[in-house]
């Protein structure tokens, strides 16, 4: 499952994926939390909570998700000292596109001396 398809999954569980690091929020009450487990072992693994998506203060508790949302296999991912976590190829590769976006936009900035 890609990221596209998880968030538009999620979206129908009230839920909404912030970032690249996968901030989950509630769109009843805006809490947010972070679904995954890293374990110390292996920086790039995750593991997935059973019931993820569901928000902790149970907003959304009767939802039902999709059997690909629960068997999501995330992996945590580095750019250029940026993390995020993607699901797939197509997904990596458009982090990588983010994180190059970032960058060429912090390079075009003007240096705060060029302000003076």
């Amino acid at each position: 499952m890609n990221r596209q398809l998880l968030e538009s999954e999620l979206k129908k569980a009230g839920v909404k994926v912030l970032g690249w690091e996968f901030t989950l929020r509630c769109d009843a009450c805006g809490r947010r939390w972070e679904p995954f487990i890293r374990p110390d072992d292996d920086e790039s693994r995750i593991e997935v909570r059973p019931g993820y998506w569901k928000c902790p203060s149970g907003c959304n508790r009767a939802a039902k998700a999709n059997p690909q949302v629960e068997a999501a296999t995330p992996r945590c991912v580095v750019v250029n000292d940026m993390t995020g976590v993607v699901f797939d190829e197509e997904d990596f590769k458009d982090f990588k596109d983010y994180v190059i976006s970032v960058n060429e936009t912090e390079a075009q900035r003007p240096s705060d001396h060029a302000a003076r």
